[in-house]
């Protein structure tokens, strides 16, 4: 994923393995085919679609997505679960994103962000997004 990539990259790692797992032979639709396997994620931190060329070319280049964090702190609580669905933090960002009014997230709002995400989460509003794990017993 791209977050070992990051990592391997700050590393200095310059050759790594990786797996393919498909071919396309029409090479003219190439990003319809992406799309419809859902292997790529064209959208911008805040879920506004954006066009394949808008993509980092670089590992480098990705940008920070606090709302990914708050989805992955709330798959490791419980509150969604694991799936191996592609890009399955990043429709909880948004989701997120979205009924958080896009607040800043940072180191002094993690707290309260976290918390709300939990509610979020635990939403029935929340039923259609992969991984939701249905209504939760919220902690006390």
């Amino acid at each position: 994923g791209h977050h070992q990539a990051s990592v391997m990259q700050r590393l200095g790692v310059t050759k790594a393995n990786a797996k393919v797992i498909a071919r396309f032979t029409d090479r003219g639709n190439f990003w319809q085919q992406m799309q419809a396997h859902r292997w790529v994620w064209l959208y911008d931190a805040k879920g506004r679609p954006i066009a394949p060329e808008a993509l980092p070319k670089r590992i480098a280049d990705l940008g920070d997505d606090p709302y990914r964090s708050l989805a992955s702190y709330a798959e490791d609580a419980g509150y969604i679960k694991r799936t191996d669905i592609y890009f399955m933090e990043f429709q909880w960002a948004r989701y997120f994103g979205e009924r958080m009014h896009w607040q800043p997230v940072d180191r002094l709002s993690l707290l309260p962000a976290l918390q709300q995400a939990e509610r979020l989460a635990c939403d029935p509003a929340a039923h259609d997004l992969p991984g939701y794990a249905g209504p939760c017993e919220m902690r006390k």
